[in-house]
C-alpha cells in the first residue's frame, strides 16, 4: 500500500496555513475484459417471397469486422437449384412454386466474438404470372 500526499494552502485573514494530509492509496489492477459474444454476426438479405422458376438472390452479410478476404462461405438449400455463388457471399437460387426454400450459410474465418457461424432463412416460393 502506498500513500498520497494531499497539500492544501488555506488563507484565513492574514494567516496562511499549509495543511499536509496523508491518504492511503489503493492500487487497482485494470485489465482487459474478454469480449462478449455477438449473437448476430451474420445476417441474410433475401426476399420474403420469390417467383417459382425464376432466379432470386440471397446475400450473407457479416458484421463482426472480419476482413472480407478472410471469410469463406458455404450455402445449402432445402429445395430448388443453386444457380451460382455456393462459395460466395451472394447466392443465386431458382425455386419451384409451392416448394418453400430454407437456405443456410456457414461462414468460416469469423472473429471469436461471434456466437454462431451459420444463419438460416426461409423464402416462400409462389406462382407468378408470366412476364412478371
Amino acid at each position: 500500500m502506498g500513500w498520497i500526499v494531499n497539500l492544501r494552502l488555506v488563507r484565513h485573514e492574514s494567516i496562511c496555513l499549509l495543511i499536509i494530509g496523508l491518504i492511503p492509496a489503493i492500487t487497482v489492477a485494470v485489465g482487459r475484459m474478454a469480449p462478449q459474444p455477438v449473437e448476430d454476426c451474420i445476417t441474410i438479405e433475401a426476399p420474403a417471397t420469390a417467383c417459382g422458376g425464376r432466379e432470386f438472390k440471397l446475400f450473407a452479410k457479416v458484421v463482426d469486422g472480419s476482413s472480407a478476404a478472410e471469410l469463406t462461405y458455404s450455402w445449402t438449400v432445402s429445395a430448388g437449384i443453386i444457380v451460382r455463388g455456393k462459395s460466395s457471399s451472394q447466392l443465386f437460387v431458382r425455386g419451384y412454386a409451392g416448394k418453400n426454400i430454407q437456405a443456410k450459410v456457414k461462414v468460416g474465418g469469423l472473429k471469436s466474438e461471434c456466437a454462431t457461424t451459420s444463419k438460416t432463412i426461409k423464402v416462400k416460393i409462389v406462382s407468378c404470372p408470366s412476364g412478371n
